[in-house]
């Protein structure tokens, strides 16, 4: 749900957005949590999983990390993998959506 509106009736109205729009978050095929461990401990066992995934096949790795941002974008820039989505999920903790090539 994106929002919501009182109308002059008593009633709301709600903006809701469906599924797979441009904003929405991939669904993954392996989840990868990687808290507590630091760089280059994640992009590591990230490479191993997806090396063993099938092409097309979404990765979620989860990381606290400090340099993790930094690190698996340049990582995927490099032609390891897609980014398809990153955003900081808490206070520290990212979550990067890479697809195998």
């Amino acid at each position: 749900m994106l929002g919501s509106e009182k109308l002059g009736t008593g009633k709301s109205a709600y903006l809701i957005q469906r599924a797979g729009g441009a904003s929405a978050t991939p669904i993954a095929h392996v989840t990868l949590d990687m808290r507590g461990v630091s760089c280059p401990g994640p992009i590591v066992q990230a490479k191993k999983l997806l090396d063993g995934m099938q092409t097309g096949e979404v990765l979620q790795l989860v990381s606290d990390c400090p340099g993790s941002a930094d690190d698996i974008t340049s990582w995927a820039r490099a032609g390891a993998a897609e980014l398809l989505f990153a955003h900081e999920s808490g206070r520290g903790v990212h979550e990067f959506y890479l697809r195998r090539t």
